[in-house]
């Protein structure tokens, strides 16, 4: 699997890129909650428009439950085909943490596809990220990564993240078959997800060193 790690502006990067060069973007960009200094805005439209002409098909884009959150990302042009919804597996710890009624978070899609392998709803149910090691504050479950990818695109697939953020995506399209792309903006995420997926190359090629041996 072909895996393409970029430190740098997304949209400038896309930019050079050309017209259906990826066959999918899966990405969780900011929320403009303000929880971090790139997190204070949600992106411009231009960075949408440039998704939807980079990926040949399915772009997704996770967003936040907070209501002003919501509000500025439906008023994103064009807007989404369809939204799904994240629910979060309730725990009593998460709920102490977070409150009891955070509990669930869009999905939005554009050009979402048909045919869905495995998934027969349009709620994903799954627990909130482990601590691992890979610090980042918006950090995705990788049971719910791999239901996506697994779900919406087939193995041989190019996939690009382009906030990827602690490389959560990259690292659970290389296990199921699927090249990617990954962009990053901030020199420390970056430094961790290459870590991360350097981990998750290695730990492929000792599994696929003691089923052969």
């Amino acid at each position: 699997m072909t895996i393409d790690l970029r430190l740098g502006d997304c949209l400038e990067i896309m930019r050079a890129m050309p017209d259906a060069s990826v066959d999918a973007i899966i990405t969780d960009p900011p929320y403009g909650v303000n929880i971090a200094d790139w997190d204070k805005t949600i992106p411009p439209k231009e960075v949408l428009q440039e998704c939807l002409r980079v990926s040949r098909g399915l772009v997704l884009w996770f967003g936040g439950a907070h209501t002003n959150s919501i509000a500025q990302f439906i008023s994103l042009d064009p807007i989404p085909d369809r939204v799904l919804i994240w629910h979060v597996t309730f725990s009593l710890s998460g709920a102490r943490t977070n409150g009891i009624f955070y509990k669930w978070h869009p999905i939005y899609c554009w050009r979402l596809p048909k045919k869905h392998n495995g998934i027969s709803r349009d709620v994903l149910e799954c627990a909130t990220a482990k601590k691992n090691g890979y610090n980042h504050p918006a950090k995705k479950p990788e049971k719910l990564m791999e239901q996506i990818i697994a779900g919406f695109t087939n193995e041989g697939d190019t996939i690009m993240d382009c906030f990827m953020g602690s490389g959560t995506t990259v690292a659970e399209a290389l296990k199921l078959g699927r090249n990617a792309i990954g962009i990053e903006i901030n020199p420390q995420y970056f430094e961790i997800a290459q870590r991360r997926i350097a981990e998750a190359q290695a730990q492929m090629t000792l599994n696929f060193a003691e089923a052969t041996a």
